[in-house]
């Protein structure tokens, strides 16, 4: 009976390593969506056209085909976008509508974003955000903001200066795996110890 056990635990552990293994080969060639979440205007030539006000804020959804790499001064992630929307209130721009993007960012070592310059464009519309944690490139200190601006008629302006937001990354589904991996090694060996008791 206690081999069992100990089959079932050796089992469970070797499944887990396994999956760490696989996954951790393929993590850099793994998908990565960043959230940029912008703070509310802090000025705003705002239009009822538009519906939008000093309320708004700029945000970012960002998929890129990996994820940025580390130690970077001004890394230009636009070849590896597979898509993004920038948004400010209900304007929306997304890289199928846009006509123009940037996105520049830098990193420290764990692969975090410090500082960045991301920018769409289209027909009519164009929101930026432009800041860091850390002053130097590629957004500059003197530049720090969200800005989005419709150039319809009446034309309306609406942005937040010197007080960026923030980037959070969407944890990679290769992180939920090797969760989900790990928990079914425990109940499986929980399950066959309750049975050699």
């Amino acid at each position: 009976m206690k081999s069992k056990s100990h089959n079932s635990a050796r089992a469970a552990v070797l499944l887990s390593i396994a999956a760490l293994f696989c996954l951790s080969s393929e993590a850099e060639a793994v998908a990565t969506t960043y959230i940029y979440t912008g703070n509310p205007f802090s000025y705003c030539n705002c239009s009822a056209t538009y519906l939008w006000s000093a309320a708004d804020s700029v945000s970012v959804s960002l998929t890129l085909s990996s994820a940025l790499p580390a130690n970077q001064l001004s890394f230009d992630a636009s070849g590896t976008a597979t898509s993004f929307t920038f948004t400010a209130g209900p304007n929306t721009i997304t890289k199928l509508s846009a006509n123009t993007y940037n996105l520049l960012f830098a990193t420290n070592e764990l692969g975090d974003i410090i500082n960045w310059f991301a920018q769409a464009t289209n027909d009519f519309r164009f929101v930026r955000t432009c800041g860091g944690s850390v002053p130097g490139p590629p957004c500059g200190v003197s530049s720090v903001e969200d800005l989005a601006i419709i150039s319809f008629f009446p034309p309306s302006t609406g942005g937040n200066t010197g007080s960026p937001g923030s980037w959070a990354v969407i944890p990679e589904p290769s992180t939920g795996l090797l969760v989900i991996t790990g928990l079914l090694g425990l109940a499986y060996r929980q399950r066959r110890h309750g049975r050699a008791a």
